[in-house]
């Protein structure tokens, strides 16, 4: 199952070739994966929800605790990671690695939610009927408002977090970096480029994070 295979990746220590020494081929996005637990979030979540829809008893007892440290460790960790690189010598050269766990810690975040509306509609009670509810119920209500609490305030930090990832670089630094390559000497065009990228990408990424803090407000119970 997922649990193992990854536990099999884990224990045999690939190392990615450093791009520095070798471009081609394009780094395997396998280490970007193991960098971000997805299933430590999602694999908890899916417990959850599981737990709700055969009505079981007593197996979701610690999630919230659970699944709130794994969020801060994510968000800590890709907040020390940006901040690593805007205080970097050379903050273009990690960028597009630094992106990439910036995508997939959103894309843990949106299925995250996903996850969220599936236990939300298995508890929301059907029209029409009117039904004793049970203290398992209560219970987990009291348990899904605190994980979508903690997704929405791990969605908010990781969007003000966004928000400050910022570095400087100068035409200067990138011209002698580019006459090194025997490329272009003209660099404030790729200069231009690179931030423009990079705006653009975390301009769309806030977006989401944005619409997915509105929509787990909805699903408070």
């Amino acid at each position: 199952d997922w649990d193992s295979l990854e536990k099999d990746i884990r224990n045999a220590s690939h190392v990615p070739i450093p791009q520095d020494q070798v471009t081609l081929p394009l780094p395997s996005r396998l280490h970007a994966h193991l960098d971000v637990p997805y299933f430590k979030i999602l694999g908890t979540l899916y417990q959850f929800y599981i737990h709700i829809a055969a009505e079981e008893m007593d197996t979701s007892n610690g999630i919230e605790n659970d699944v709130k440290n794994t969020l801060d460790e994510v968000i800590n960790g890709i907040e020390y990671r940006i901040n690593s690189d805007c205080k970097s010598a050379d903050p273009l050269w990690h960028q597009r690695v630094t992106m990439e766990r910036v995508v997939n810690v959103t894309e843990v975040l949106s299925i995250s939610c996903l996850l969220c509306l599936l236990c939300h509609n298995l508890m929301r009670p059907s029209q029409g009927k009117k039904t004793k509810r049970k203290s398992s119920d209560l219970k987990n209500r009291e348990i899904l408002n605190e994980l979508i609490g903690q997704l929405k305030k791990a969605a908010n930090r990781f969007d003000e977090i966004l928000e400050d990832w910022n570095y400087q670089v100068t035409i200067s630094d990138l011209t002698n970096r580019l006459l090194l390559l025997n490329l272009n000497v003209d660099g404030q065009a790729v200069l231009n480029n690179l931030r423009e990228s990079r705006t653009q990408a975390v301009k769309s990424l806030k977006g989401v994070l944005k619409s997915k803090s509105k929509f787990l407000s909805g699903l408070m119970v």
